[in-house]
């Protein structure tokens, strides 16, 4: 997915980002010194747990995915034993240049609690990484890196959002999480 300056490369691994690029940013990748176009961190992975099991592509079903390349989307969407219905989708966004986003959508067919875990991470061009929290009435939580040769420095910054209050938790540089009970026939 991309917008013209941010490139999203998808993963088969479920809810995960395989990279991210920053379009017209070069640097080079290792002691070769040979350019090439900036990674990022990887802050659009997300993990989820539905009553304390993790999703995984072995435990899913009804597993559905589309590629919108005029809105640059990937939506995924898929069934948990009966228990709930995700929808998952990954926007490059077109209006705010180097920006992406995550939406899920979680429908319960029967009461859950769930864990989701926005994990961060750092590619290996990518060195002194720091993590920073706000909390506060929209938790933000950002990581700080350098390129490689340490001429840029990127940044990347993530909010966990509900039309619902939600007590968001940092976990150093592995991201942030929170958790939250569903009843049955909610989102």
């Amino acid at each position: 997915l991309g917008n013209g300056h941010i490139g999203i490369l998808s993963s088969a691994e479920l809810f995960h980002s395989q990279e991210i690029v920053l379009a017209g940013v070069f640097d080079s990748y290792n002691e070769t010194l040979i350019s090439r176009v900036q990674s990022a961190p990887i802050f659009t992975n997300l993990d989820i747990w539905v009553d304390g099991e993790e999703l995984t592509l072995d435990n899913i079903d009804n597993w559905n995915q589309t590629i919108d390349m005029k809105n640059a989307a990937l939506t995924t969407s898929l069934g948990f034993k009966g228990k709930c219905r995700i929808s998952y989708k990954l926007l490059a966004i077109r209006n705010l240049p180097y920006c992406a986003m995550a939406e899920v959508r979680i429908e319960a067919t029967k009461d859950v609690n769930i864990r989701v875990s926005n994990k961060y991470s750092v590619p290996k061009s990518l060195s002194n990484a720091t993590a920073s929290f706000k909390d506060g009435s929209l938790p933000v939580y950002w990581v700080r890196t350098k390129s490689y040769s340490g001429r840029h420095t990127i940044c990347s910054a993530s909010i966990l959002s509900s039309s619902e209050e939600l007590e968001v938790t940092a976990d150093g540089l592995e991201g942030q999480s929170f958790t939250k009970d569903i009843a049955q026939g909610k989102t």
